[in-house]
């Protein structure tokens, strides 16, 4: 169960991450993301850019508090509250009927839709279950054995920060009208 816990926090840091540098690696990248925090309209326009910082702020804070073995518990309390927030402002969002882009990751985005509710619960579920490995397994790990989970931890992260790109994998492809 240990290597799972490692794993697991290696998910969420590298989500976390990639998060970070999605919105802060530039002025055009902060600029389009608080362009999104504005259209996902839970928040008063006012307050736009502080929650943005905001966002930014705790999700490097999380990385900081997995990174530390005193902390990691804390670590995945507050990316569990920030994911399951991000959920409920996506869910409001769409109840509402608008289609805001997720700038989560930087980049291009992609409209939010369920989907994006569904990683955000996921990851939440995850985050969740590491605290209750961390705190009830104390199994010690070796180094390869941390290595190849941490390892898992990246690539099911990629995954994750991809996900939009995953599921138009899959999706349906409309043929072209025959004449």
């Amino acid at each position: 169960m240990a290597y799972v816990e490692v794993a697991v926090r290696a998910l969420v840091v590298t989500v976390f991450v990639v998060a970070v540098w999605g919105k802060a690696h530039g002025g055009e990248a902060w600029r389009e993301f608080v362009a999104s925090v504005r259209a996902f309209d839970v928040v008063p326009a006012r307050a736009v850019r502080p929650v943005a910082a905001l966002v930014a702020g705790c999700e490097a804070v999380g990385v900081a508090l997995l990174a530390v073995p005193a902390t990691v518990v804390a670590g995945y309390g507050l990316a569990a509250a920030l994911l399951a927030a991000f959920a409920v402002a996506m869910a409001v969002s769409l109840r509402r009927g608008a289609q805001p882009v997720c700038r989560c990751f930087g980049g291009r985005g992609s409209a939010v839709t369920a989907v994006h509710v569904a990683r955000n619960l996921g990851l939440v579920v995850v985050a969740l279950l590491a605290v209750a490995a961390r705190m009830f397994v104390d199994d010690p790990v070796e180094p390869a054995g941390a290595a190849l989970a941490a390892l898992s931890g990246v690539l099911v992260a990629a995954l994750v920060v991809r996900l939009d790109d995953v599921v138009a994998l899959f999706a349906p492809v409309s043929s072209p009208r025959s004449r």
